[in-house]
């Protein structure tokens, strides 16, 4: 038993910080597996349409119909993107509750490649594609990036300062198993 003035964990934050990439990657995870899912439900006209391969950012040699980035890549790649990232983000999340070293800096990493993807995909959303159900949904994963880039820079402050042992965390008395 711990006393009641007894100081917190040494890396507490790093640990509430690896709860909080578990959250958002199984959220992201999870409703991206759906989108994955049950777009198999739709007709084939509907997903199959054809507009969606002529909306897109052209290069200089595309032909108007043949965009290099197409709204249907958009789509494809923010599916694939979200459930991978969100697997990445929830090991990212164990690692940071087990005080791995190099987990906020990974973190930092997946971080922010997930935010410079979701920004890149809001920029398209907003200047191409003008869809108002995707929009909102690039913009909120774009800022839930950010968010978890800031709290790994929290991390890897936390993890300066109190670096775990080489072999992992040590157990308290009262955590050991006689």
């Amino acid at each position: 038993m711990t006393s009641p003035n007894s100081d917190p964990p040494p890396r507490a934050y790093s640990q509430v910080g690896g709860l909080l990439f578990q959250v958002v990657g199984v959220l992201v995870f999870l409703s991206t597996v759906f989108v994955w899912g049950t777009s198999s439900l739709l007709t084939n006209e509907w997903a199959a349409r054809p507009e969606l391969t002529q909306i897109g950012w052209h290069r200089a040699g595309d032909a108007t119909t043949r965009p290099s980035y197409s709204a249907r890549r958009a789509l494809t790649l923010s599916v694939y993107a979200g459930i991978l990232l969100g697997a990445a983000l929830v090991g990212i999340g164990m690692a940071l509750q087990a005080g791995r070293r190099a987990a906020p800096w990974i973190g930092l990493m997946i971080a922010a490649i997930g935010t410079i993807f979701w920004l890149v995909q809001v920029v398209f959303v907003m200047t191409i594609a003008r869809s108002v159900i995707f929009a909102p949904i690039a913009i909120v994963l774009a800022i839930l990036f950010a968010i978890l880039c800031l709290v790994s820079l929290g991390a890897i402050r936390q993890m300066r300062r109190n670096q775990p042992k080489i072999a992992g965390i040590a157990l308290t008395d009262e955590h050991k198993i006689a």
